[in-house]
């Protein structure tokens, strides 16, 4: 310019930081609603396996207790009856 060089390559201006912090709000902000809708959609898999498991437990509890202790008796080797 007209008046000689202002400022130099070793300091930084008040508008430079600006930018600069500008944009890691922004990318803050953007991992925020990234991670946000992920908690959402973790939040609302883990309700329905939640459901799932009630389910199968009032299943297990409604079986017969001869049913229950088949299911938890060891499997029998190969080629020999129980």
């Amino acid at each position: 310019d007209t008046r000689g060089v202002i400022g130099n390559d070793t300091l930084l201006a008040t508008a430079d930081v600006d930018g600069v912090l500008f944009v890691a709000a922004r990318a803050l902000e953007a991992r925020t609603r990234a991670q946000a809708a992920r908690i959402g959609a973790l939040e609302a898999e883990n309700a329905a396996l939640a459901g799932r498991l009630a389910a199968l437990e009032r299943r297990l509890d409604a079986a017969p207790a001869r049913e229950r202790r088949l299911d938890a008796a060891p499997a029998a080797p190969a080629g020999r009856p129980r």
